[in-house]
């Protein structure tokens, strides 16, 4: 959950877009209602809407200091010489940034999470029968099964900035590297 929370903080324009041309979803045939109550007790116990508002606060708090919008801009030759003109206003207008981003990634989470937790609820309806859906209840009331629900935020979060990491700087290096065959793509159909 952290991990989703986290890739739609770092893609806020492309997510807009996309949201934009995304088709509404299928309506899925009709659950059965055991397989249902069932999941509810599952996501309740998983206390699915309180790890959504974990993952919110840690998001909020990155987008609020401005850390991603800074290094997304400081990416950009030209911004990065503006900036360096007046670091002072363009570090507070980052932070204002970051609020409004913040202000506006909470008000969608918090929108969003009883869908969510209702979402959750038929995944796991549509995976699991009655008797893996009461398994996983009875695990996760285990001593061992109340430590995985209690630590995931954190190992998801860890997982998260792991992939940060390695990942997102060799992504955008090889985008970058990418740049001369994706002009020389569009080239020929730019109007000259």
């Amino acid at each position: 959950m952290i991990v989703l929370l986290a890739a739609l903080a770092g893609a806020q324009p492309a997510l807009a877009a996309q949201a934009a041309q995304t088709p509404a979803v299928v309506q899925a045939p009709a659950l059965d209602p055991a397989r249902v109550a069932a999941a509810r007790r599952l996501v309740e116990l998983l206390d699915v809407a309180a790890v959504m508002g974990g993952g919110l606060v840690e998001m909020e708090s990155e987008l609020r200091s401005g850390a991603g919008l800074s290094a997304s801009l400081d990416r950009n030759p030209a911004t990065r010489m503006e900036r360096a003109k007046n670091p002072q206003a363009w570090d507070a207008a980052i932070k204002r940034i970051g609020a409004m981003q913040a202000d506006a990634v909470r008000a969608i989470v918090e929108g969003v999470t009883p869908q969510v937790v209702e979402a959750t609820i038929a995944i796991y309806a549509r995976n699991f029968t009655v008797g893996d859906l009461d398994a996983l209840i009875a695990f996760y009331q285990t001593p061992v099964g109340i430590k995985l629900r209690d630590r995931m935020p954190a190992i998801s979060a860890e997982s998260a900035k792991l992939v940060q990491t390695l990942v997102m700087p060799r992504v955008a290096e090889k985008m970058q590297s990418l740049q001369p065959k994706v002009q020389a793509e569009l080239a020929p159909l730019m109007p000259r």
